[in-house]
């Protein structure tokens, strides 16, 4: 080949590489972008599904706490019932002594008789 033969296979070469080395780089950010898009719809399906467990949670909580109020509301109403029940047994207690010194007035007056 004469020279200009062979400068024109040298640009081509370079062309082609420059080329290619173009196709090179578009196909790595079209890779990129359609793994971007994989990404984003990944994410969004993990933060649907992290919304769902979170409003699950929410409503199990919310359950076990109506569940637990129950239980106090249930185990204070039983306690007020058992001081009202000492309360009566103490004010009879009070009225039987009351009666009982009376009572006793009454037998010292009838054997002072």
């Amino acid at each position: 080949l004469d020279e200009k033969g062979a400068a024109y296979m040298e640009r081509e070469f370079a062309h082609s590489r420059a080329r290619i080395a173009l196709e090179k780089q578009q196909k790595m950010e079209e890779d990129a972008r359609v793994e971007a898009i994989l990404v984003s719809k990944e994410a969004e399906r993990i933060r649907v599904e992290a919304k769902k467990i979170a409003d699950r949670l929410e409503e199990e909580t919310r359950w076990r706490a109506k569940a637990r109020g129950k239980q106090l509301f249930k185990f204070v109403g039983e306690v007020m019932m058992r001081v009202a029940s000492h309360e009566n047994l103490a004010q009879t207690d009070d009225r039987g002594e009351e009666e009982g010194e009376v009572g006793e007035e009454n037998e010292e007056e009838k054997s002072g008789k």
